[in-house]
């Protein structure tokens, strides 16, 4: 009689993890930023990305929420864009936006707005006064700074204009803003004189031209020397473009000042 042994069947329980399971191995680690309250600062940690839902969420002490990694810009200026130095995790004083031309002034950056005739590139466009009236003989800052000084003076006898002279006046075209003034006392006289102008003078020239001017000093009676005497006059040929942006900016700057530009045909 032949006897046959049960067969022996082992079961063994090996845990699994859930993760090789559903994806057929380990769960890959990955780069989060980490919120650390002692450092006070963002950091990159390695971990299971299993855990992400714990990372994933942190606050700093801005309250700005859910930075996940990335390239960030340090933003030195705090005017929301970076400049240089990046990290994969923002950190304070981090930005995600890069493209600061200037990352020590606030004002500038790609979304201020460009300031004619500052020779500054306000809006990191790699230009300097793009779309902004030029004049090779004067800007708005220097009309803006003869301005302020003659203004600053107390005349007593003062006098302000600006004219806009069309084509058809005489072979004329040009636009002029001109400002003058005097002082008296019983021993000294003051006087004050500007004036810019671009001018196109087809009766005896071929090209037009711009010119800066300014005259000023101080004459004393009791000596009859003159304390202090400036003369400053500058001139050059432009183009036809040239002359074109001299006149604008002239026209601007008057209206932008209160200043009437009078119109001659």
């Amino acid at each position: 009689m032949r006897y046959t042994l049960p067969a022996l069947i082992c079961i063994c329980l090996v845990a699994i993890p859930a993760s090789v399971i559903a994806k057929g191995g380990p769960a890959p680690k990955v780069d989060n930023c980490h919120w650390d309250d002692d450092s006070q600062t963002f950091f990159v940690i390695n971990i299971n990305s299993n855990a992400l839902g714990g990372h994933s969420n942190h606050v700093n002490s801005e309250g700005t929420a859910d930075h996940a990694p990335g390239e960030f810009f340090l933003d030195a200026d705090g005017d929301g864009f970076g400049a240089g130095a990046a990290d994969d995790c923002q950190q304070l004083g981090y930005v995600a936006v890069d493209g600061d031309c200037d990352d020590a002034d606030a004002a500038i950056n790609p979304d201020a707005e460009e300031a004619c005739g500052d020779d500054i590139d306000n809006n990191c466009s790699g230009e300097v006064d793009e779309e902004c009236d030029t004049c090779p003989c004067f800007t708005t800052a220097d009309v803006d700074a003869a301005w302020a000084a003659w203004q600053a003076q107390s005349w007593d006898y003062s006098y302000s204009y600006c004219y806009d002279v069309l084509e058809s006046y005489y072979y004329y075209d040009y636009v002029e803003v001109y400002f003058y003034g005097q002082a008296y006392s019983a021993d000294t006289q003051e006087y004050d004189y500007n004036d810019f102008y671009s001018i196109d003078y087809d009766y005896y020239y071929d090209q037009p031209y711009c010119v800066s001017y300014e005259y000023d000093y101080s004459y004393d009676y009791s000596t009859g020397e003159y304390d202090s005497y400036n003369y400053d006059y500058y001139w050059q040929w432009v183009t036809d473009a040239e002359h074109d942006g001299c006149k604008d900016l002239l026209r601007n700057w008057a209206e932008d000042n209160g200043m009437t530009c009078y119109v001659y045909y």
